[in-house]
């Protein structure tokens, strides 16, 4: 692939991988640890042994429909899953960028100090063609409806459908003078602000912009928080920073001319559970995604996603983790969910990160918990398709699964068959 499609390609990307991936930065007070834990695992396994497209990756609530699911029954019969190593949905190679992946800040509630033995695995509720469904037309409705008094905005016309290949209403998107709001089948509230109504923050404080230090970043996550928080709840609401570094080729014309490598950062908010689980499975699956990109007004807000995703998902059980040794092992067999182009990383290869996610993608049937593993592949990029960009180093994203592995299976579709 020349450069020119592969920077062209750097804007076609799906959001909820540009939220899987962002989660991907340590904290630094954690980075020792886990830098300490994997070259451990490197001793241990030490004997054992893109065409590109540059993929960003964003329950709790008190009177909306969903509600958070206690997590596992004790049961010994527990589903095998079925699993596919490779990402074949046309997104190309997961990969994120930074000058140096271990001097970032993660602001993800997982930590390995966690004593963590289970964790729920869901099945999506889905039609035939893999689209998440589960609220109603009425349901749906009532969300929009909601969502706007909360806002205190009006709805002036008739929401307009959105329908999938076998005609199943799959989102409505509703119009205000203010916004325009959309919802969809798995209860994710989107609002679009129009310029002249779009909120502010405080002009001492800014979105994103590239020289936004971390310590201005967090001030704006905080102020985030305070003003957005009761969106979600009148539970204790934390935040997260997301962002990478993207190199756009072709930016919008709300981005104007700017071309080249700069920092892209959103917010996230969600709440604090009861404990580490349901504090993860929050950040997971009912959080609130804040974004602004106006370059002339740093402090506007052009949008707000409102993700309600167990409303799509039902639990199947709780499953036993395994350490993170287990699956850096799982992971130098290539018993990983990637899309590396055949690149599987070795025990050579230096790990930048990693962190306990839930791998949620629409080819998949589960949303599974997985140890994220950004190994950087730079080299490997370079030698086998002359990918290069100057100032940073690129991590490839591989999630293995973090449950036992006797309660899964993979296809014969095996990654080790890409290498090249």
């Amino acid at each position: 692939m020349k450069k020119e499609e592969i920077m062209q390609a750097i804007n076609e990307v799906d959001d909820d991988l540009l939220i899987s991936a962002q989660k991907a930065r340590r904290k630094h007070r954690q980075n020792q640890k886990h830098q300490s834990m994997i070259k451990t695992a490197v001793i241990l396994t030490a004997a054992a042994s893109l065409i590109v497209v540059i993929s960003w990756q964003m329950h709790h609530q008190t009177d909306n429909p969903t509600t958070i699911i206690e997590p596992g029954r004790d049961t010994e019969e527990k589903t095998i899953l079925t699993l596919n190593k490779t990402i074949t949905d046309g997104m190309g190679m997961s990969v994120v960028m930074y000058p140096d992946l271990k001097k970032e800040t993660d602001y993800n509630p997982w930590d390995i100090s966690m004593n963590l033995s289970a964790l729920p695995v869901y099945e999506k509720k889905t039609d035939s063609n893999g689209e998440p469904m589960d609220l109603s037309e009425e349901e749906m409705l009532s969300l929009l409806q909601e969502y706007a008094d909360r806002f205190g905005f009006q709805i002036t016309e008739e929401p307009l459908s959105s329908f999938t290949a076998e005609g199943n209403i799959f989102s409505l998107t509703a119009k205000t003078k203010e916004a325009q709001l959309s919802c969809r089948a798995d209860g994710e509230i989107t609002v679009f602000f129009n310029k002249e109504y779009a909120p502010r923050i405080p002009e001492s404080l800014k979105m994103n912009v590239d020289d936004l230090s971390e310590e201005e970043a967090e001030a704006t996550a905080t102020y985030l928080s305070e003003m957005f928080g009761y969106l979600l709840g009148e539970d204790e609401t934390v935040w997260d920073i997301g962002g990478d570094f993207g190199y756009h080729y072709q930016p919008s014309e709300d981005l104007g001319e700017k071309e080249g490598l700069f920092r892209n950062r959103h917010y996230i908010l969600y709440q604090k559970g009861c404990d580490d689980t349901e504090t993860i499975l929050n950040y997971a699956f009912h959080h609130m995604q804040i974004w602004g990109y106006d370059i002339d007004h740093p402090n506007q807000i052009d949008g707000i996603r409102i993700l309600n995703k167990m409303s799509a998902y039902q639990e199947t059980d709780e499953y036993p983790l395994i350490s993170l040794e287990e699956a850096y092992e799982q992971l130098l067999k290539g018993n990983c969910i990637a899309n590396a182009g055949g690149i599987l990383p070795d025990a050579d290869t230096e790990t930048g990160d990693v962190q306990l996610v839930y791998w949620d993608n629409q080819i998949c049937n589960y949303a599974l918990p997985c140890y994220l593993f950004m190994m950087d592949i730079t080299d490997a990029l370079k030698e086998q398709i002359g990918l290069y960009i100057e100032g940073v180093r690129q991590y490839g994203l591989y999630y293995v699964p973090a449950i036992d592995p006797k309660y899964y299976k993979w296809t014969e579709n095996d990654i080790s068959e890409q290498r090249k």
